[in-house]
């Protein structure tokens, strides 16, 4: 792709971003701004101010508080988001129709006035947004959003603005002149008439403690300018460049033998349970992401075909990749350079050599829950198979540190932690408060900074005696896989031959019928000579007299006789030959067959071609199993990985000051100088290092550009993006400009991203860049990635998507066999045994009137009537969702609840974490789901929009483990796309009722 059109995509994402701006959300402590409105602080809130900066002075030495946080904070022109979404379908003659976007309010400009009303310079803020809402209030607007015209505008109208503000720079406002200045800067710069109602409100900000000001840019926005900024942009020209030529994995056998061969297995493995061990396509992308040289890579995984166990592998082998680079060192303070800078630093840094570089790892996403709950999850002993957890707790990396990180709520002695493997890092916050902890310790936690723990440690740490003891596990690992390597050559030589023995018998027949038939032939032709000799002692007379005929046929047959038995002599040599071979071969194919017998009874599967039969049954049987893979070196993986942190335990020990030196550097990442390259070396440096301490991060996307600002392509690198479908394409704009490599894990049929802007307005973002498919609807990072992946497969209806994964863990049917049908082709295999697959499916036929939005009251009714029933049956709260596709209905059903069970124990916590709306329970579960549909006739186009894809439903019904409800008018439902496929599979509820 050329780098003019690649600088249009980038700038069209900034615009975006731009125009994602000014989102206002009144709360309590919002006030209306009416002509009385006062604008200066009492006495009470003043001696407020005066303790709370007394009490900030004595923390912060000489240091005084910024004055913004003693302020009003003005809200002027607010507007709701639909009003710039009927003036754009007025423009334009649309009818876009919004069900369940998350419409709030805009503001046209906010500003600060301090404790006596006066302005306070730089506070003024004017959102891109108000420049498109300035041109719909006049009537010229045409369409361009082009992001060099938007801000020329808006530093325009922010230039007016602070000269209309002068006059009052001195005196301040009161309610009178306030109202008299906003209706003439909204009349003359927004063009608003005096007819239409814009609001305005007041906060006062005395905080009880200081804190960060509210922040009105995008997150994204500022890193999306520094991604700009950057000549060398990392990934982002390939994720832009389009899909090389692909490779069609999906039974692909010759792919997938190469891919999975014994060479290519990952050393290490995360110490889960060995019975659910991998299928054929989770460990082909296991593989690939570990082994292959490209630098984009995604995995398409439908729900509960284990994304979260394939990259715990990938993990879990990265951090043993890693303790192989640290065996290399004689002492691990050799992997470091110091560097003392006493003019510029007060303290030395370290920079980690190159060798030991090249596996740190984050993982990124849109939605914050998912993200933070895989780092949260990884650490707990849940995590681990009850087998390992001994071991695993014997390497002892930090559990106390990791238990006040990522629980400070509960009791230590309570903890389910087993280990500083992962956190949750992104925002300021969550770094400062994992950071201040490993670096300072807390003393109401009994816990010492984390670098005189390491330097305690060290002094029980023989540094060579655990390289030995390392080495000594990697032996074994390596002993398995070349084992497994040299039967796969014997596996080539003897897989089309069933029985060497037998061949060695039918050999030996076929060598006694030759030597039989060379028996026959010396006779047959010593007849023929005597037959001739007799008639050549005929006399001269004779011969003439009497011509015999016969004589010349014996002669040739004689000839022939000859020529026959040099052909059997020949192929008696040859069959000898083949026999000896054989013979030779025989203790050998012994050996092989009883190995072959040894490693099968160990769990090995074999590329045979009985394994790549066409038949319906041998397909889900292959997508089930794992080419190459034994229990043996399942278990020898497994120790080798923990054998590896117990490595990284002792390398931190032994580098206790490089670790507290790395800390120190994020701690004040704030005061580093980003336009020094040798500021920016040491901040990359130290990040490296704490990944020492930490193998896994993870953040959103939104915080990304401030966890890793200012450092640019390659200093981080792995990039895991969980859950990309959920993405925009232009949110990985950051990972990708930093990371090395870069993986997207996700479904393209879930979820699709959240597009905070209209589609009219993304439209005219498009058209103004003349974009196809870097910007709107659908186009999400996994969308992107897939297109650029080499390794994938292509759909039905031609969609090229990455490395499937089809083998299906979490649902039983109906709600299995409903999602494979809905969105995936049925190409997904049920993971559990028949037996054990079968659940429940359940339809509660309900009519109504909707009364707010897609809100039906009786629906509400009949939640809470199942709700109620399933809890006489015993089940818990904890393991019931209650979902829905609308904002309003999962309110009003929020309400309803809190008055029908307000007696019921825990009820209030369910209500709070157990009910929303579909989007935000991806990648959860529970045993029972409830789906409550929503709409009547009159709102039918909000149930059209519900399944104009499968994707809504999809993620609805793949929620529930075991059993699966369906609340809403069947008999309107079951006439649209998939609401039809749900109706077919689930039973009427009423027969089933409890009386």
């Amino acid at each position: 792709m050329e780098n003019r059109k690649i600088e249009e995509i980038l700038e069209s994402w900034l615009t975006y971003e731009s125009l994602n701006t000014g989102a206002f959300k009144k709360e309590n402590h919002h006030i209306h701004i009416d002509r009385d409105t006062d604008f200066q602080f009492t006495d009470e809130e003043l001696e407020k101010q005066a303790k709370i900066t007394e009490d900030y002075r004595k923390k912060h030495t000489r240091k005084k508080p910024d004055p913004l946080y003693f302020n009003h904070r003005i809200y002027a022109g607010v507007y709701h988001q639909s009003e710039m979404l009927e003036r754009l379908n007025q423009l334009w003659n649309t009818e876009e129709e919004v069900f369940d976007k998350q419409l709030g309010k805009n503001i046209l400009f906010t500003f600060q006035l301090d404790s006596d009303g006066i302005p306070i310079e730089d506070s003024l803020f004017v959102p891109t947004s108000a420049v498109v809402m300035r041109d719909l209030f006049a009537e010229k607007w045409n369409g361009d959003l082009t992001h060099n015209r938007l801000a020329e505008n808006k530093n325009s109208i922010s230039e007016k603005l602070s000269e209309s503000m002068e006059p009052f720079m001195d005196s301040g406002f009161n309610g009178v002149t306030f109202h008299e200045w906003l209706a003439k800067v909204l009349k003359e710069l927004f063009y608003v008439e005096e007819n239409i109602a814009l609001e305005k409100y007041i906060r006062r900000n005395i905080p009880d403690k200081l804190d960060n000001e509210v922040h009105f840019n995008s997150f994204l926005y500022p890193d999306l300018e520094f991604v700009i900024s950057q000549k060398d942009r990392g990934l982002l020209p390939e994720y832009l460049s389009g899909k090389p030529d692909a490779v069609d994995v999906n039974e692909n056998r010759a792919e997938i033998e190469k891919t999975l061969s014994p060479e290519n297995i990952p050393l290490g493995r995360w110490p889960s349970n060995i019975e659910f061990q991998q299928s054929l396509m989770q460990q082909f992308a296991i593989n690939k992401i570990l082994n292959e040289e490209v630098d984009i890579l995604s995995v398409n995984g439908p729900p509960g075909t284990g994304k979260t166990s394939l990259l715990k592998d990938v993990f879990a082998d990265l951090v043993v990749q890693r303790a192989i680079k640290m065996t290399g060192y004689k002492h691990p303070t050799d992997a470091f350079i110091k560097i003392n800078d006493k003019a510029k630093h007060k303290y030395p840094y370290y920079l980690m050599d190159e060798n030991l570089q090249g596996y740190s790892m984050a993982v990124a996403s849109s939605n914050n829950g998912a993200v933070e709950n895989l780092t949260k999850d990884l650490p707990d002993i849940k995590e681990i198979d009850s087998s390992e957890l001994d071991k695993v707790k014997d390497a002892d990396i930090f559990p106390r540190f990791a238990h006040y990180l990522l629980h400070p709520e509960t009791n230590i002695e309570q903890s389910s932690v087993w280990g500083l493997f992962s956190l949750p890092l992104g925002k300021n916050d969550n770094i400062n408060k994992a950071v201040n902890l490993l670096f300072n310790g807390e003393e109401k936690f009994r816990i010492d900074e984390i670098a005189n723990e390491l330097e305690t440690i060290k002094t029980n740490i023989n540094w060579q005696q655990q390289v030995e003891a390392f080495n000594d596990c990697k032996n074994k690992v390596e002993e398995e896989i070349n084992r497994l390597i040299n039967f796969k050559n014997k596996f080539e030589k003897f897989k089309n031959r069933n029985n060497v023995l037998e061949e060695i018998n039918e050999t030996d027949e076929r060598i006694n019928s030759l030597n039989e038939e060379e028996n026959n032939l010396s006779e047959t032709l010593e007849d023929l000579k005597v037959i001739i000799e007799n008639k050549e002692q005929k006399s001269l007379l004779d011969k003439l007299l009497f011509r015999d005929n016969k004589a010349a046929d014996e002669r040739s047959q004689r000839q022939q006789t000859k020529q026959r038995l040099e052909e059997v002599k020949s192929d008696i040599k040859s069959a000898q030959k083949e026999l000896d071979v054989l013979k030779q071969e025989e203790s050998e194919y012994k050996e092989y067959h009883e190995e072959k017998n040894d490693l099968e009874s160990d769990g090995l599967v074999l590329p045979a071609d009985t394994f790549f039969n066409d038949e319906k049954n041998d397909y889900q049987n292959r997508q089930k199993q794992c080419l190459w893979m034994t229990t043996r070196l399942m278990q020898l993986r497994s120790d080798f990985f923990i054998e590896a942190l117990k490595l990284h335990h002792a390398f931190n020990a032994c580098s206790h000051n490089e670790i507290k030196a790395a800390l120190a550097s994020i701690a004040y990442r704030k005061d580093i100088d980003l336009n020094s390259r040798v500021d920016k070396e040491r901040l990359i440096h130290s990040w490296k290092t704490l990944h020492l301490l930490i193998p896994v991060v993870s953040t959103t996307f939104s915080s990304l550009g401030s966890m890793y600002r200012g450092l640019g392509a390659g200093s981080l690198d792995y990039l895991f993006v969980d859950e990309a479908g959920q993405a925009m394409a232009h949110q990985a704009a950051g990972g990708l400009l930093r990371s090395r490599k870069f993986i997207a894990v996700g479904d393209p049929l879930q979820i699709e991203p959240v597009m905070p802007l209209s589609e009219s307005l993304i439209n005219a973002i498009r058209q103004s860049y003349n974009l196809d498919d870097q910007l709107g609807n659908g186009y999400s990072v996994q969308y992107m990635a897939d297109k650029i992946n080499r390794y994938g497969t292509e759909l039905n209806d031609g969609t090229w998507i990455g490395i499937p994964l089809w083998v299906h863990r979490r649902c039983l049917d109906p709600m299995f066999s409903i999602s494979n049908k809905i969105s995936y082709e049925n190409r997904m295999v049920h993971g559990f045994e028949s037996g054990k697959s079968v659940g429940s499916g359940f339809w509660i036929h309900s009519k109504g009137t909707a009364t707010e939005k897609q809100y039906v009251p009786e629906h509400a009714e009949e939640t809470a009537n199942l709700l109620g029933e399933l809890l006489a049956q015993g089940e818990k709260l904890n393991e019931i969702f209650i979902i829905t596709p609308f904002t309003a209905v999962k309110n009003n059903l929020k309400t309803h609840l809190r008055k029908s069970f307000k007696e019921t124990k825990g009820m209030g916590t369910f209500i709070e974490n157990n009910i929303g709306t579909v989007h935000t329970f991806q990648g959860k579960g529970a045993d029972t789901v409830i789906f409550v549909a929503g709409t009547d006739e009159s709102t039918n186009g909000a149930t059209q929009w519900s399944c104009s894809k499968s994707n809504l439903l999809n993620v609805a019904v793949t929620r529930a483990k075991k059993t699966f409800y369906i609340i809403g008018d069947e008999e309107r439902l079951s006439r649209h796309a998939y609401y039809s496929d749900i109706s077919q599979h689930t039973e009427p509820y009423a027969t089933n009722r409890l009386l």
